[in-house]
């Protein structure tokens, strides 16, 4: 029983669409639709509308008690800093409070101190604005530590749907071109797989970065990428 496999690709498409004859059955065996694989392709532009700011704290102090206190201290600082800055309350998130011992280098196990530090999560939604919270975090002293900062769009729900229909939409096309050229009629669909790109890859800018920068970073903009992989049947 043989099995002959046409292949053909459609004008300028990136994937290969494959035309599959079945075998022909057995008796009694149901017959196998005739086949077509295509890979659609659906981008949408997506412009963050938020930047993620990593800060923190880091102190010292000659018991775990007082590096505790001085970390706390310090937290409490620059989320005012950063709410002066524009940066609503709600948006300001602190975490991961630690203390930890330090010894000297020269003496193994010889405790010379602590160190207490707490890091501050800040989201600013005022783009245009953001070098403010950057400038006022890199000018807040040298208890605080800008660990970087990285652009997002919090609902890409709305990108995703139009990228989505774009990528099938594209596929039909993709597949009905080459089955017309394979001299038959496209039919019902078999199968479909949809994946997605990040549509703004994570980005980390580093503190020396927006400082060289003074602040002032662009957003730039990202693109929600979909690609649908749909099998139809041939009519």
């Amino acid at each position: 029983m043989s099995t002959t496999m046409i292949t053909r690709a459609a004008a300028a498409a990136a994937a290969a669409l494959c035309l599959a004859a079945a075998p022909a059955p057995a008796a009694g065996a149901a017959a196998r639709e005739d086949r077509i694989e295509v890979a659609g392709q659906g981008r949408v532009p997506v412009r963050p509308d938020v930047l993620y700011v990593r800060t923190g704290v880091e102190v010292r102090g000659a018991a775990p008690a007082d590096a505790y206190r001085r970390a706390a201290r310090a937290a409490a600082a620059l989320v005012r800093v950063l709410t002066a800055s524009g940066v609503a309350g709600a948006d300001v998130r602190t975490a991961e409070l630690s203390v930890e011992p330090e010894y000297d280098p020269d003496r193994a196990g010889k405790v010379v101190g602590y160190r207490g530090s707490e890091a501050v999560d800040a989201t600013v939604r005022d783009l245009p604005h953001a070098d403010r919270t950057l400038s006022a975090v890199l000018d807040a002293g040298p208890d605080v530590r800008l660990h970087g900062a990285t652009f997002d769009k919090e609902d890409t729900r709305a990108e995703q749907a139009e990228a989505e229909r774009l990528a099938i939409e594209d596929a039909r096309d993709r597949a009905a071109r080459a089955a017309e050229h394979a001299g038959r009629a496209l039919g019902r669909v078999l199968s479909m797989r949809l994946s997605t790109v990040d549509a703004i890859p994570a980005h980390l800018y580093a503190k020396d970065s927006i400082a060289a920068a003074g602040g002032h970073l662009s957003p730039g903009e990202g693109v929600q990428r979909v690609t649908a992989t749909v099998v139809y049947a041939l009519a």
